[in-house]
């Protein structure tokens, strides 16, 4: 799993400004690309699953990554990721996650 995060520019970007690519870098050879949406942590929000809406921090920020809400885009519609050193996230939990939406544990 490759865990890069992307700033997005569409209608969306506003609920959801990032999206994390979630497929393997052995992948990279396919025009399209596994990722799902992040959000910021909103106080007026219903809390998320914690376990199928693992979080993670961008600039310190707190953020959740929707993996209910997967899909696969155009590889060619991300552009360049964000650099790693903004983002703090754990790959287990995420991959958990994952996991526990496909096989359900």
């Amino acid at each position: 799993m490759t865990c890069n995060v992307y700033s997005i520019n569409s209608k969306t970007a506003e609920e959801f400004p990032y999206l994390i690519e979630l497929q393997h870098a052995h992948m990279s050879i396919l025009p399209t690309v596994l990722v799902a949406p992040i959000s910021t942590v909103r106080s007026d929000a219903p809390p998320a699953i914690p376990k199928l809406c693992p979080s993670l921090y961008i600039d310190g920020i707190p953020h959740c990554v929707h993996i209910p809400m997967m899909a696969t885009i155009r590889r060619s519609l991300l552009g360049a990721p964000l650099n790693p050193d903004k983002i703090e996230l754990n790959r287990f939990e995420i991959q958990a996650s994952v996991d526990l939406l496909i096989s359900g544990f």
